[in-house]
This record gives structure tokens, C-alpha cells and sequence, in this order.
């Protein structure tokens, strides 16, 4: 795979964060689409390791960018919230996206669960066939790979209902509307706004 070079700085030799970012979320996706290639011939861990690398750098990257260029309206939401204030659709959409945007995003598109709740029964059943049976050795890997396949999709199982839960709790917080709601949300959201700043 081909490296890519930095990012050009600009006349006073200082890159500013947004171009910086966006030149990181552009080189990951290029590495993504190289390691998809790549998968074609290797799935190896090596290529699955390098792969999990470049995600995580573009999951963390499309956050940090997302969060950049709404900064300036975040404050002024927090500046509203604080007084009290009312805030329009488009606001409510953006404190969203900040605070679960993410997890509605994932369960929107998440179209697995039905097939992982079908596979995990049917793990269930291989494994609690076992009880009270003399298993030999051979019997025992098999049964050890069923529960290491029903760990992996019960973890699958609990991230997507974990954003569920995360989202409809998010929605529940803020549906009240009342003063003392606005200035908790305004604290939460000042938080993750000088989070972001670390």
C-alpha cells in the first residue's frame, strides 16, 4: 500500500485542525478501500488488524470534524439553553447529533439483529443439548467453539440494543422542556464542547 504524503502546510507553515482532519479522514478512507481490496486475496489478521487501525481513526476523525465545524453553533445553543431559551428544529437536530447521533445512526442502519437473534437461539440450543452428556475431548472443542460463536453474537446483540437504550434515554432527558432540564442539558453539552478542546 502506497503512503500517502502530509498534508501541505499553509504560508506561515501552520495546517489548520479542519484541513488536517479532513486530510486524515481522506487518507483512511483510501486505506479502507485499499484493505478492501486487499481481503480479496488476505483476510489474515495482519490485514484485519490494519483494517480495525484505519476504522477506528476515521470513527474518531468523522467525530472530531463533525464536531469542528458545528462548534460555533454549539456555543450558541449552550448560550440559549443557559437563558433558558427555546431552540428551533434545526437546533434539536444538532444537540442530537452530538450527544446520540451516532447510536440513532447505528440502530437506523444496523439490519443484522433479526439474523443475530436467530443465530444465538440456535447456538443456545447446540449448547444446552450438552447438559447432562458425557462429552468427549473432540465434543468439547466443538461445544467451546458454540460458546465462543454465542459470546461474539450476544456482544453484537448488546452494542445494538445498548444504542437503543442510549438514544431512548437521550430522548426521554429532553423531552421535558423545563427550565432545570434546559440548564442540565446546557451543562452536558458544555462538557462534551471542553472535552472536545482536550
Amino acid at each position: 500500500m502506497k503512503a500517502r504524503s502530509n498534508p501541505q502546510a499553509q504560508d506561515d507553515g501552520m495546517t489548520s485542525k479542519g484541513t488536517l482532519l479532513s486530510d486524515i479522514i481522506e487518507k483512511e478512507l483510501e486505506l479502507v478501500g485499499e484493505y478492501r481490496q486487499s481481503m480479496a486475496r488476505d483476510t489474515g489478521p495482519g490485514v484485519l488488524d490494519a483494517l480495525s487501525h484505519s476504522l477506528t481513526n476515521l470513527d474518531h476523525s468523522l467525530r472530531e470534524k463533525m464536531q469542528e465545524e458545528t462548534r460555533a453553533d454549539m456555543e450558541r445553543i449552550i448560550r440559549v439553553l443557559e437563558r433558558g431559551g427555546g431552540l428551533s428544529p434545526q437546533q434539536d437536530e444538532l444537540i442530537r447529533a452530538w450527544m446520540v447521533g451516532d447510536a440513532e445512526a447505528y440502530v437506523k442502519v444496523e439490519n443484522n439483529f433479526d439474523d443475530w437473534t436467530t443465530e444465538l437461539n440456535r447456538l443456545l440450543d447446540v449448547i444446552t443439548a450438552a447438559r447432562g452428556k458425557p462429552l468427549s475431548p473432540a465434543q468439547m472443542t466443538e461445544l467451546q467453539a458454540s460458546v465462543r460463536d454465542a459470546m461474539r453474537t450476544a456482544a453484537d446483540i448488546h452494542y445494538y440494543q445498548e444504542q437503543r437504550v442510549r438514544v431512548r434515554r437521550f430522548r426521554d432527558a429532553t423531552a421535558g422542556g423545563s427550565q432545570v432540564d434546559k440548564k442540565f442539558l446546557a451543562r452536558m453539552l458544555r462538557s462534551k464542547l471542553e472535552s472536545h478542546e482536550g
